[in-house]
């Protein structure tokens, strides 16, 4: 019968020069119709660069708004904001923005906030 199989590869960029590497995988299976299957692999090295945490988060209320702000991160591109209703419980990602800090209608509910800095 038919059946599938997920299998892994890993690409290591140890040692490699910084730019875009091209392969083809080939898996051979025991599929009489499909005995060996080649993927085009493609890989790209990069610099990574992990920006610093946000620090100073505060949240005020502006009229009908509730503003969270926090200090600028080194490195940072822009900052994922999470909300829950609970300190310790699941965070919802809310939206990402380009600057240090994010505008939302204000409601009587408790909420917890973080961000996350990316690059």
């Amino acid at each position: 019968g038919k059946g599938s199989v997920t299998i892994g590869a890993t690409c290591d960029a140890t040692g490699l020069d910084y730019g875009t590497y091209t392969a083809d995988l080939t898996v051979t299976t025991n599929d009489p119709d499909e005995g060996t299957v080649i993927i085009p692999v493609t890989f790209t090295v990069a610099d990574v660069i992990i920006p610093g945490a946000p620090t100073n988060v505060v949240t005020s209320v502006s009229g009908t708004d509730l503003v969270i702000s926090w200090a600028v991160s080194a490195d940072a591109t822009s900052y994922d904001v999470y909300s829950s209703t609970e300190p310790y419980g699941t965070f919802t990602f809310e939206t990402n923005v380009a600057t240090n800090s994010y505008t939302t209608t204000y409601t009587a509910s408790r909420k917890f906030w973080y961000v996350i800095a990316k690059n």
